[in-house]
C-alpha cells in the first residue's frame, strides 16, 4: 500500500516536470507519440544529420533540418512520422506538431532502437 501511494506521488512528481500545470499527462503523452510500426500513407522524416541522412536512411525518408520545421511546410490532411538517433529530439518536434494540429508521431526510441529491434545493418542507398 505505501509503495502505491509512493510511485503514484513519483509519477506525478514526473509529470509535473514534464508538463507544467497538467498533472498526470506524463504516461497518456509519451504513449500517444510513439509508435513502433510506421503507417503506409506517412510521411517520413529523418531528423538527422545530412551526412547520416546520405550514408544510410530508412526507405520513402525525407530530410528535415529540426530546428527549420514550420507548420506553413506541412500538410494538415497527411501523418508525420518522425525519427532521429534515440526519439528525444523527434519526440519533442511530434509534440509541438500536435499541440498545433497535425497528425505527428515519433519512432519508439528512434533509429538506434528499430534498428536493434529488427537487427538491421545500415547499408548505403
Amino acid at each position: 500500500m505505501l509503495r502505491r501511494r509512493i510511485d503514484r506521488k513519483l509519477r506525478r512528481v514526473a509529470s509535473n516536470l514534464m508538463y507544467p500545470g497538467r498533472p498526470g499527462m506524463f504516461r497518456a503523452r509519451r504513449l500517444e507519440l510513439d509508435i513502433d510500426e510506421i503507417p503506409p500513407e506517412a510521411v517520413l522524416v529523418d531528423l538527422r544529420k545530412f551526412v547520416d541522412y546520405e550514408e544510410w536512411h530508412l526507405p520513402g525518408a525525407v530530410l528535415m533540418d529540426p530546428f527549420a520545421i514550420s507548420p506553413e511546410k506541412l500538410r494538415r490532411d497527411r501523418i508525420y512520422v518522425f525519427y532521429s538517433y534515440r526519439g528525444e529530439l523527434s519526440r519533442r518536434i511530434a509534440e509541438k506538431l500536435r499541440r498545433l494540429g497535425f497528425q505527428a508521431y515519433s519512432l519508439r526510441g528512434g533509429i538506434e532502437d528499430l534498428l536493434k529491434r529488427r537487427r538491421m545493418r545500415p547499408v548505403a542507398f
